[in-house]
């Protein structure tokens, strides 16, 4: 285990020097990055067959949406003004708020139990929120269909951060994605992607392995 951490270490130092910051991650695989064109933000390892993708900070991937988290989008692209007008709020208000409702989940309609926040008879989803220690059930109406179709998808949280861990039926376009649970850290968040077809068996030691932030 030792030995495949210096791997990456040495692989990706300026210098002759072990230095296990080289990357913002540690895999505990044989992996090797091209130091050229990789640094703490941005790069390229190879483990094996396998080639990773990694970015860091508010660009890095988040991998398929949930609802939870495509109802986010649209919540604050569209849903979130019809909120805020029920519940009385100036207009100019809404840009301060907007990041204090949190996503509980997205739920079918006909699984909630709640009274819905406004009337819908064509909605086909309810959001659960929460704003400001209240709850709230908002009913929606979608004809997207889930972009969820990996053989092995995952969310936990581990500490500060959300892990989403994602693989497909070749091995291309899986992935890890660390998001900071802190709204006001989003430049912590980290994806680290696989970029070409290849066995799945290895991908899921590979990714399993990643452990970020460093211990």
């Amino acid at each position: 285990m030792f030995l495949s951490v210096l791997l990456v270490g040495l692989s990706c130092q300026r210098s002759g020097r072990f230095n296990t910051r080289a990357l913002p991650f540690l895999i505990q695989e044989d992996c090797k990055c091209d130091k050229k064109k990789s640094n703490e933000s941005m790069g390229s390892i190879q483990c094996g067959t396998i080639s990773l993708q990694y970015t860091k900070g508010i660009q890095a991937h988040s991998g398929p949406l949930t609802e939870t988290e495509k109802f986010a989008l649209a919540f604050k692209g569209k849903y979130h003004t019809v909120f805020f007008e029920k519940l009385h709020i100036d207009e100019k208000l809404y840009k301060m708020f907007i990041d204090s409702v949190d996503i509980i989940q997205v739920i079918p309609f006909a699984e909630s139990t709640s009274k819905p926040f406004i009337p819908c008879t064509a909605c086909n989803y309810m959001a659960e929120l929460e704003f400001r220690k209240r709850s709230f059930s908002y009913p929606f109406f979608t004809t997207q269909d889930s972009e969820i179709q990996e053989d092995d998808f995952s969310i936990k949280i581990d500490d500060e951060f959300q892990r989403k861990f994602y693989v497909t039926h070749d091995g291309l376009g899986s992935g890890i994605y660390f998001k900071h649970t802190n709204k006001k850290k989003q430049d912590q968040n980290l994806s680290i992607e696989v970029q070409n077809v290849c066995d799945t068996a290895m991908v899921r030691k590979v990714l399993n392995s990643i452990s970020y932030p460093q211990k």
